[in-house]
């Protein structure tokens, strides 16, 4: 099975239950191609270990970049990057070790006290999600949103590229300090119907400043 990321990457391990409680660690190196961490040093007592890389500039390396085992038994992390690599290095665990199946997984939904924000997975950080779509495996922790500012867009399109949650906004640029966003974001402008080859969330309605409607339109 291919393993892709929302905020973090699982790790997938067989006839081991989830474990609930989430324990997140990380540190800085510098110049390495190869990192071990043993389960002394980040604490999680689970072979379900997410991993998430992020270079000196803040950019997330992808999967031709980095790729990573955990002991089954001793819950070492053993991480190999294709290039030297600079950067920081977060785990994070246990996470579940099957898909989940509360309603609330991945839902887009107007913010309920602040109707000029839209939230994928509010629920996230209570109920930590793992969808399985297309042979690959996203899970998010916590809350990700949109909020508008002054961004003239009369539709939101909402999806995963990749492992990050995206907001596609209906026009065609993205005018700097229009939104502002929380979580793990990334927006997209230029949007005008769900792009090809993400995963589906949600398409927004928004009008004279506040989301009106949602559409929901995750495949499971």
């Amino acid at each position: 099975m291919k393993t892709t990321m929302f905020l973090l990457g699982v790790i997938l391990a067989a006839g081991a239950p989830p474990v609930r409680g989430m324990t997140k660690w990380s540190a800085h190196y510098s110049g390495v191609n190869y990192v071990a961490v043993t389960e002394s040093t980040h604490g999680i007592q689970s072979p379900y270990i997410g991993v998430l890389c992020t270079d000196s500039n803040g950019n997330r390396l992808t999967l031709d970049q980095v790729s990573w085992t955990v002991d089954q038994n001793t819950y070492e992390v053993d991480i190999t990057f294709t290039n030297s690599f600079t950067g920081a290095v977060r785990l994070s665990g246990p996470w579940p070790s099957s898909d989940t199946s509360n309603s609330t997984d991945f839902e887009v939904v107007i913010g309920q006290s602040d109707s000029s924000r839209l939230n994928v997975c509010g629920q996230c950080a209570t109920y930590t999600a793992r969808r399985t779509y297309n042979g690959s495996t996203y899970t998010a922790d916590g809350l990700a949103s949109l909020i508008w500012v002054s961004f003239t867009a009369p539709t939101v399109y909402v999806y995963l590229r990749q492992n990050i949650a995206t907001f596609g906004l209906d026009q065609s640029a993205c005018v700097v300090g229009s939104y502002t966003v929380i979580g793990v974001v990334n927006v997209e402008c230029g949007v005008t119907s769900m792009p090809s080859g993400v995963v589906p969330l949600a398409s927004a309605s928004i009008s004279g400043g506040v989301f009106t409607s949602v559409t929901d339109l995750r495949p499971w």
